[in-house]
């Protein structure tokens, strides 16, 4: 039995279905290192001139600001060539002026700068004074241990600030009623062929889940001007679910027939190296944050709080679309691990499984995952992407 991706899939699951964020502290050498080299290859040529027309007595005066000084126009180079690059590939219709790219690259190039001036030209200027006058080590070496000391420390400074700017949302979020919810999520593609209930018996046997029925969903998802942070995806939806045949509860399921609710879902997909498997293994963090509403509503305006509807509103572009997706979720689960099986209500071949875990669980679902691609291999397609990414 062989699981054919239909065609319709094929630019946002056959040729990318892993999706994985670099590692935040790789990303912010990225960053900030790659323009920092641009910069350090004008500073060690400037450097290595001034060097030769400057007399011994004055080097140490006019050496560590040479670089620093020189350096500076060697920060937008590769972000006013990425803004071109984005412009020529922008599809017409949905295409802004060149300069509304190049704004933006000034824009991301000032703040390596910045970085640059507040972080490494310390650096830069004391090592510099400090091994001219103290030693005889060579000024271009000096400059090539001042680059590497300051982009690592503007790496891990921005690495910190991501993770308080990502706690201070949290509490932001918090105190306009949001609850939060943290958990482990795997997601795969199995064929329509093989039936739900089937999928979800094999595991039940085996991890002894409690089956709880099915769930009709209702998601409305916005576009959002929400920041990542550390590679955490955002995503705004609000969502209705209605319990059908439910036998119990457990802690994966609403507690009430209908339940509304606006939420604010930050995901993070990586891959699990701790062991060499013949699988391999991409779950998500994901933080959800979810108000729960009074009554069903198909917009943010329409949220009778004052204040988190002004919050909302605030996350959105000036003219925001949205995307509606419906399906139907056969679950079970127990306390520490559930598996979901979501069909998108239309006519597709195959649907979603979920794997859930809280954090303390977290080895089930690794388990839980070489099960189902070792009693699957032909139906299974391991994927990072969405319903969102994949239904709209």
């Amino acid at each position: 039995m062989l699981f054919l991706i239909p065609m319709s899939l094929e630019s946002k699951l056959v040729e990318r279905p892993i999706d994985l964020p670099d590692h935040p502290y790789i990303a912010a050498l990225k960053d900030f290192g790659l323009d920092e080299l641009l910069a350090g290859a004008s500073d060690a040529v400037t450097t290595s001139i001034a060097s030769r027309l400057v007399c011994e007595s004055l080097k140490p005066v006019i050496l560590p600001f040479t670089g620093p000084v020189l350096e500076k126009v060697a920060f937008f180079p590769l972000h006013f060539h990425e803004a071109w690059k984005i412009y020529r590939t922008m599809p017409e219709d949905k295409r802004q002026s060149l300069g509304y790219y190049f704004k933006n690259a000034l824009k991301d190039g000032s703040g390596n700068l910045l970085k640059d001036i507040m972080i490494h030209d310390p650096i830069y200027i004391g090592m510099m004074y400090l091994g001219l006058s103290q030693t005889d080590v060579h000024p271009g070496i000096l400059s090539l241990m001042s680059y590497i000391t300051g982009i690592l420390l503007v790496a891990a400074i921005d690495v910190g600030k991501n993770e308080l700017l990502f706690a201070r949302k949290r509490k932001q979020l918090a105190k306009v009623g949001f609850k939060d919810e943290f958990y482990y999520e795997a997601r795969f593609l199995i064929s329509s062929s093989m039936d739900p209930l089937d999928t979800l018996g094999v595991f039940n046997k085996e991890f002894h889940l409690n089956s709880i029925g099915t769930i009709q969903y209702t998601d409305r998802y916005f576009e959002t001007t929400l920041p990542s942070y550390s590679g955490r995806k955002p995503k705004l939806r609000l969502r209705t679910r209605r319990n059908r045949n439910c036998i119990e509860q457990v802690s994966w399921s609403p507690d009430a027939s209908s339940v509304s609710t606006v939420q604010i879902v930050y995901t993070r997909a990586h891959e699990n190296k701790k062991r060499l498997d013949q699988c391999r293994y991409f779950p998500a963090e994901k933080h959800k944050f979810f108000y729960r509403l009074s009554e069903p509503i198909m917009s943010l305006e329409d949220i009778p709080d004052t204040q988190l509807r002004a919050a909302l509103l605030r996350c959105q572009p000036p003219q925001p679309h949205y995307s509606d997706i419906s399906f139907e979720r056969t679950i079970a689960g127990n306390s520490d691990i559930a598996i979901c099986a979501d069909t998108v209500i239309q006519d597709r071949p195959y649907y979603v499984v979920e794997l859930k875990a809280y954090p303390h669980a977290r080895r089930e679902l690794l388990r839980a995952m070489r099960y189902i691609m070792v009693e699957c291999p032909l139906a299974v397609h391991q994927t990072t992407q969405g319903k969102f990414d994949l239904f709209t």
